[in-house]
């Protein structure tokens, strides 16, 4: 008991320590759900501002809008004024108000989102479904209102599939055009 009475301020400083390095256990092990993911890396270097889990949509001047894209991270470069997106989806909004959607892998935006490069899987997709154009590499520039690819594309159009070296569409005039060693095939639905 005497010794207990000699050493009361150390136990009572020790138990003070262990108190408070179970309670600095603690808070760090919740705040590690808090952490930010690792910066995404690329050729262009580290972003400035990236978003995850982003929808953006972009309006006109009389309020209405015309694209939409939704991505899980976006990364933008303020060095060239460029946007990088991973597995975007994008809406496209036309003149008859009808929605074109577009997709790939990844999604580079420039000069304000007004040109978009999909790379990687990259499809466009007429509004009612009539046809649909896969690529690896799908452009599309809102100011001209076009959509093309320069690559090995397959437009898709109920049971015929036609493929082609390049592809454009005017998504305002709802013209398409296929070139460069086009063949086509029919697969009727057998019954």
């Amino acid at each position: 008991m005497a010794w207990l009475k000699n050493n009361a301020y150390r136990l009572g400083l020790l138990l003070i320590i262990v108190v408070a390095g179970i309670f600095l256990a603690y808070i760090d092990q919740n705040t590690q759900s808090l952490q930010q993911s690792p910066l995404p890396q690329s050729a262009e270097g580290t972003p400035d501002q990236y978003l995850e889990n982003a929808q953006l949509t972009r309006y006109n001047a009389d309020g209405q809008p015309y694209q939409r894209m939704e991505s899980p991270r976006v990364s933008h470069y303020a060095s060239n004024g460029s946007s990088q997106a991973e597995q975007p989806r994008i809406q496209v909004i036309d003149s008859s108000n009808r929605t074109w959607h577009i997709s790939g892998d990844t999604g580079q935006l420039d000069n304000g989102g007004n040109n978009i490069t999909l790379t990687g899987h990259a499809l466009a997709v007429q509004p009612d479904n009539l046809w649909r154009m896969t690529s690896d590499i799908v452009h599309y520039n809102r100011p001209q209102g076009r959509v093309w690819s320069n690559t090995q594309s397959f437009f898709h159009q109920g049971q015929q599939e036609t493929q082609g070296s390049t592809f454009q569409a005017w998504i305002n005039s709802n013209h398409m055009v296929l070139q460069g060693n086009v063949s086509s095939s029919f697969n009727p639905q057998r019954r």
